[in-house]
C-alpha cells in the first residue's frame, strides 16, 4: 500500500504491499507490472533520485528497454504516473506534493513528467471519459485549461526532460486533445520521431489522433501507417503496420469492424505480425493477437496454424471481446481452407 510521506497518512493506493527500495535504483524489472509498481513505490516514498535513475535505466534503445512482447518498458513507467494521479483524485494533496518535489529537485525529469501527468489526469477528470457530446460547457473549459497547464509544465522542462520519449508522447497528446495549431502539432510530431525514431508508442499516439474519433480520417491513418512502416523497416521490419492498426482496434473496441470500415490490408497486417513473432518469439500476447486478427480477416489456414502454436496458452486480453478463441474455432469448423 502506497502512502504520501508528510501529507495524508490515510491516503493510499489500493495495491499490494511492496518492500522498500534501497538507496540505489533497483535492477531493471522484466515485466510491465513490476515497472509500474516500482514507479508507484518510489514516487509515493519521495525517492526522486532513485526514480530519475530508474527512468534513465528505461531510456535505452535495445532489447533491455523492452519486454518479451517488444513493448517499451517506458510505457509502463507512464502507466505508473497515470495510475498514481488518476486513481485517487486527491488533487489538492497531489498539487502540494508536486510543489514540494519541484522545490527539492527542480531539474528532475521524473518530477517534470509527473507534473504533466497530474495535469492530464486532472483535465480528463473535468471532461469525463464519454463522447464529446456528453461533456458539459464548464467541463470543456476546465479540460482545456488544465491541458494548457500540462503543456506549459512540459515546455518549462524541455531542456532536461525531452531526452526521454515520454516527454513527447505527453506533449503530443496535450496538443492533439486541445486542438492545437496544425503546424505546431506537425512540427512537434516530426521532432519527436526524429529524436526517438524507434519508440513506437509515439507513433501509436499520433495514429490514434488521426482516426475519425479525433477528427481525422481512415485515409490519413493509413497513409501514416504505411509511411511509418517504411521509416522503421530497417529495425522493425513490417511490424509497425501491425502495431498501429492493433492500437487503433483497441481504441475503438467492438464499435469498429476494422476489416470493413478502415483501409487495413490483411496481407500487410499478416506480414507485420510475422515480423513481430520473428523478433519476439516468446510473446504469447502477440501470438494470440495474430490469431485473433487472422480469424477476423477470415484467414482460416493462418488461424488454424496459430491455434496449434497457442495450445492452452490463451491470452484473453489479446482477443477482441466479440471474437474469442472459442468463437473463432466454431466459425471455421467444417469450412475448407
Amino acid at each position: 500500500m502506497y502512502r504520501f510521506a508528510k501529507h495524508v497518512a490515510s491516503l493510499c493506493l489500493v495495491l499490494f504491499c511492496l518492500p522498500c527500495f534501497a538507496a540505489t535504483a533497483p535492477p531493471l524489472p522484466s515485466s510491465d507490472n513490476d515497472v509500474t509498481d516500482s514507479v508507484l513505490q518510489m514516487l509515493g516514498n519521495e525517492q526522486i533520485v532513485e526514480l530519475d535513475q530508474f527512468l534513465e535505466q528505461l531510456n535505452v534503445s535495445g532489447s533491455e528497454g523492452k519486454n518479451d512482447d517488444g513493448r517499451w518498458k517506458m510505457n509502463a513507467y507512464a502507466t505508473g504516473l497515470e495510475y498514481y494521479f488518476c486513481s485517487e483524485k486527491a488533487w489538492k494533496v497531489y498539487a502540494d506534493y508536486l510543489d514540494e518535489l519541484k522545490k527539492a529537485k527542480p531539474k528532475s525529469p521524473s518530477v517534470a513528467l509527473a507534473e504533466a501527468s497530474y495535469w492530464r489526469c486532472y483535465a480528463w477528470d473535468a471532461r469525463g471519459s464519454g463522447y464529446s457530446s456528453s461533456v458539459t460547457g464548464p467541463g470543456w473549459k476546465l479540460f482545456k485549461e488544465r491541458l494548457k497547464r500540462a503543456e506549459a509544465s512540459l515546455n518549462e522542462t524541455k531542456s532536461f526532460a525531452a531526452a526521454y520519449p515520454l516527454w513527447y508522447t505527453l506533449q503530443i497528446q496535450n496538443a492533439s486533445e486541445s486542438n492545437a495549431d496544425v503546424a505546431y502539432l506537425a512540427a512537434l510530431e516530426k521532432e519527436a520521431l526524429e529524436r526517438h525514431k524507434y519508440y513506437y508508442q509515439t507513433y501509436i499516439v499520433i495514429a490514434r489522433s488521426l482516426t475519425p474519433k479525433w477528427g481525422g480520417s481512415w485515409e490519413s491513418l493509413d497513409q501514416f501507417a504505411v509511411a511509418s512502416t517504411a521509416g522503421t523497416r530497417q529495425v522493425e521490419g513490417e511490424s509497425m503496420y501491425a502495431r498501429l492498426y492493433w492500437a487503433v482496434d483497441q481504441q475503438y473496441g467492438t464499435s469498429l469492424d476494422i476489416f470493413k470500415e478502415t483501409l487495413i490490408k490483411w496481407p500487410k497486417m499478416k506480414k507485420g505480425f510475422e515480423d513481430l513473432m520473428q523478433r519476439y518469439p516468446k510473446s504469447k500476447r502477440n501470438l494470440n493477437a495474430f490469431a485473433s486478427f487472422a480469424c477476423r480477416a477470415g484467414d482460416k489456414a493462418t488461424f488454424l496454424k496459430l491455434q496449434l502454436q497457442i495450445g492452452t496458452e490463451v491470452v484473453p486480453s489479446a482477443w477482441a471481446s466479440n471474437y474469442s478463441m472459442d468463437l473463432c474455432q466454431n466459425i471455421f469448423k467444417g469450412k475448407s481452407v
